[in-house]
């Protein structure tokens, strides 16, 4: 969404972070590929600090789908409250 700037289209930008060896976990457990090759997808995508000077708001993938509906949730009633 931001490196095609599609984010001009939207009034609120949304960053799900973890962290980097999280992400080739998950993506090597989802998609069976290899380390190398998802961090080489990872190293031609613009970095989550440069995606982070466009964020509104920030949710942390870091602990387990619990926590992180936790605070989905709580962002979705913020953003209800707003419009």
């Amino acid at each position: 969404m931001i490196e095609s700037q599609n984010y001009k289209n939207v009034a609120k930008v949304i960053i799900v972070q973890s962290t980097q060896e999280l992400q080739i976990q998950r993506v090597m457990n989802r998609d069976g590929e290899s380390r190398a090759s998802v961090k080489n997808r990872l190293k031609s995508q613009m970095s989550l600090e440069e995606k982070l000077n466009y964020a509104d708001y920030v949710l942390y993938n870091t602990s387990g789908r619990d926590q992180l509906k936790s605070q989905v949730h709580r962002l979705y009633s913020e953003l209800k409250d707003l419009a």
